[in-house]
């Protein structure tokens, strides 16, 4: 099944939805500042997010609010930028086209294609041609139940690639703060065994000082008891 997504056109500036289900809506707000348009994104609704675009009026320009659109950097659900829910373009000659503030837009017309079928049966039983184009004034997609488990599905691992993240995140914090223990300690423990190693030196020389002045000591006592014995041997 093929899908034509809703669309809409503000001074000449073409907004078209690009994932299914979700189909923002689009307003211009006064009090910004040309070049600097704010862009931001209001996920009031899964399916009809609010797009709000500040602008300067009579200022800025289409051109100027799509350079805003393309590096918006609000999130919307599951992290989708704006970028990432609306694709935009500015119809030829119209790029410096001057802005006004406008009323909350909403997408519209799209279709769905159906199946390359020849005939294909809908369930109030009325036959329709070989991809016949079903119009909605403002199409609203209703998911099927395989879809819907499709959905589910993406949003788990997207749940789960989050959560992967995280932990990958928590464990290399915890490994950067262990090694940081890890040179501390090693740090404080040479710093401790340096001390005691100087103070080990001091002591062997203070030991070695004292032995040369015992043998000293020793040496005069000899000579002394010598002189005296000498002295003695005369009387």
């Amino acid at each position: 099944m093929n899908y034509i997504f809703p669309s809409a056109t503000i001074n000449y500036v073409i907004y078209t939805a690009k994932r299914i289900g979700q189909f923002p809506t689009i307003q211009y707000v006064s009090g910004g500042t040309a070049g600097k348009e704010v862009v931001t994104l209001n996920n009031t609704s899964l399916s009809t997010p609010k797009i709000t675009i500040k602008i300067e009026e009579g200022v800025s320009t289409n051109e100027q609010i799509i350079q805003a659109i393309l590096e918006a950097k609000d999130l919307s659900v599951k992290s989708l930028y704006v970028n990432d829910l609306i694709s935009v373009e500015v119809i030829l000659g119209h790029k410096r086209d001057k802005n006004i503030k406008t009323n909350i837009t909403y997408l519209s017309n799209g279709s769905l294609i159906l199946p390359p079928e020849d005939k294909i049966m809908h369930n109030d039983g009325i036959l329709v041609d070989e991809l016949e184009a079903v119009p909605t004034k403002s199409f609203i997609y209703t998911p099927s139940s395989l879809e819907l488990t499709a959905n589910a599905s993406a949003q788990s691992e997207e749940y789960v690639q989050e959560d992967v993240q995280s932990v990958t995140d928590l464990t290399n914090s915890l490994k950067t703060n262990f090694n940081k223990l890890v040179s501390a300690y090693n740090n404080e423990v040479l710093s401790t065994l340096l001390e005691v190693r100087l103070n080990y030196n001091a002591m062997v020389s203070l030991t070695n000082e004292l032995k040369e002045k015992y043998n000293d000591a020793v040496l005069l006592i000899n000579e002394l008891k010598t002189r005296l014995d000498a002295i003695i041997t005369k009387k």
